[in-house]
């Protein structure tokens, strides 16, 4: 009998052994097929993030980039008054100036916030010194009148004719608000892509 007690405690280690080894197992497996459905869901199940033009530079890299592009505005602009003076030609006073906001990327007012926009905005206005101080003061706040007027509408609105007509007159309405009464003449919607 003696034996027999001997053999039974001999069993119980190798049986907890054999259960803790098991669960280790399980655990392992379990964690491998969840990782592994995690990579397939990123990579075939789940929607693309919203394509635009160009990657979004930095903060720092905007300002950059508005300040150089801002040089060779001005640096254009002292070339063809260096040429119109050089040929006897007038500067044409009747020409306004056109500042351009490009690239705007914003959601829609669509269910589920799934339609995306992107437009360029050009806006003509009065005179040289208005659109000088649209760059020095009213940019960021003309920017976000844009994006809170993107946000109310749906992509039909958007899609129609008429729905870019609205939007072109609100913008309008707003800016001048903005700005100071008749600071725009008229805004141009001179790209738009709906997704």
């Amino acid at each position: 009998m003696a034996k027999i007690e001997e053999e039974d405690d001999g069993a119980a280690p190798k049986k907890k052994k054999s259960k803790l080894l098991l669960i280790i197992i399980l655990v392992v497996l379990l964690a491998a097929l969840g990782g592994g459905g995690y990579f397939a869901y990123l990579k075939f199940l789940a929607p693309p993030p919203p394509e635009t033009a160009e990657a979004a530079p930095a903060e720092g890299e905007k300002k950059d980039e508005k300040k150089k592009e801002e040089k060779k505005d001005e640096k254009k602009d002292e070339k063809k008054k260096e040429e119109g003076a050089s040929h006897g030609k007038k500067d044409d006073k009747g020409a306004k100036p056109v500042t351009t906001i490009q690239n705007i990327v914003t959601n829609l007012a669509d269910p589920g916030g799934k339609r995306y926009v992107r437009l360029s905005v050009e806006f003509d206005f009065k005179d040289e010194h208005v659109a000088q101080e649209f760059g020095e003061k009213y940019q960021a706040r003309i920017k976000d009148t844009i994006l809170t007027l993107l946000w109310s509408k749906t992509s039909e609105e958007l899609s129609s004719v008429d729905g870019m007509i609205a939007f072109r007159t609100e913008l309008q309405s707003r800016v001048n608000q903005i700005m100071g009464p008749g600071a725009v003449k008229q805004v141009f919607i001179t790209d738009r892509v709906i997704q």
